[in-house]
């Protein structure tokens, strides 16, 4: 509940807590009822405290798959059934609204339904409006966003077009609400790709590199450079005002090829040891690092 104190910012996502946020967690013990009572009392006025829940309202319903530890961009780079899925939110969320319109009319028959995209919505209000939170409502609301193409499209075959240019025309409004652009932040964040190392990659190279086999933990670093960012790759020279972002992402990926580097070399591989070495050296200097990182071995 502390997700609606004053001070948050819908627009920064799953964000740290702000330093108010954080003060409330720890006057009020982390109990329930003190941490409503202050989150709701930090509002200078009831029109404050609307605003925010418009805010967590309009990206609910918002095509962005809003991350927080979990990144379904992310996920896709890993899995062909992600990146394949034919229909996302983007169409989801502006049918599903047309559908539910059409659904009222029967509100008794659909009561469950309703009740259920209800429940799910209510609770992103009162949280986040996070990817996570959403994905059990996205798959309540595919029901009535197939419901609404149906209608549409037997409205079509019967001839209905005042019927249908009005649902067309009221989900083509609602996709320009729904579809629009978020800022400029990227679908996936450096974190979103360096924390796969911490837990995953490096514990693997890890293991493999303490049973002696190098080669198997110089191919896990190698596999796991597949899946680097597309900029990185991009760099052919020093950028001459690199922003945050491409800076975390030179450093932490510096230390990867300089752990690749050090694998390479003891199992007899020095000339791709070279190259390793020198992309680890030439990313922390864009980076702000200095020439570059000693070379480690996992």
């Amino acid at each position: 509940m502390s997700d609606n104190e004053a001070s948050v910012r819908i627009e920064e996502g799953a964000a740290v807590p702000t330093d108010p946020q954080v003060e409330i967690l720890g006057r009020a013990g982390g109990r329930f009822g003190p941490v409503v009572a202050a989150s709701l009392g930090s509002h200078p006025s009831i029109g404050s405290y609307l605003g925010l829940l418009w805010k967590k309202f309009d990206r609910a319903w918002n095509w962005y798959e809003e991350p927080d530890n979990q990144n379904l961009y992310y996920a896709r780079l890993h899995s062909s059934v992600l990146r394949g899925l034919p229909v996302t939110f983007l169409l989801v969320s502006p049918l599903s609204i047309v559908g539910l319109a059409l659904a009222l009319p029967r509100r008794r028959e659909c009561a469950p339904l309703l009740l259920a995209a209800g429940a799910g919505l209510l609770a992103m209000l009162l949280a986040l409006p996070l990817s996570r939170y959403r994905a059990p409502v996205a798959a309540i609301l595919v029901v009535p966003a197939g419901w609404a193409v149906s209608r549409m499209l037997g409205w079509a075959l019967s001839g209905e077009g005042r019927a249908l240019a009005a649902a067309g025309l009221a989900t083509a409004i609602l996709l320009a609400w729904t579809g629009r652009a978020v800022g400029d932040r990227p679908p996936i964040r450096a974190a979103d790709y360096l924390a796969p190392y911490e837990y995953f990659w490096f514990p693997r190279a890890h293991a493999a590199s303490r049973s002696g086999d190098v080669m198997e933990s110089a191919w896990v670093l190698e596999d796991s450079l597949e899946f680097q960012p597309p900029e990185l790759l991009a760099l052919g020279s020093l950028p001459r005002a690199p922003d945050r972002r491409l800076r975390q992402l030179a450093g932490g990926y510096s230390t990867v090829y300089a752990a690749l580097a050090g694998e390479l070399e003891v199992g007899g591989r020095r000339s791709e040891a070279a190259v390793a070495r020198t992309r680890a050296r030439f990313l922390a200097a864009v980076a702000g690092l200095g020439p570059g990182p000693e070379v480690p071995r996992p």
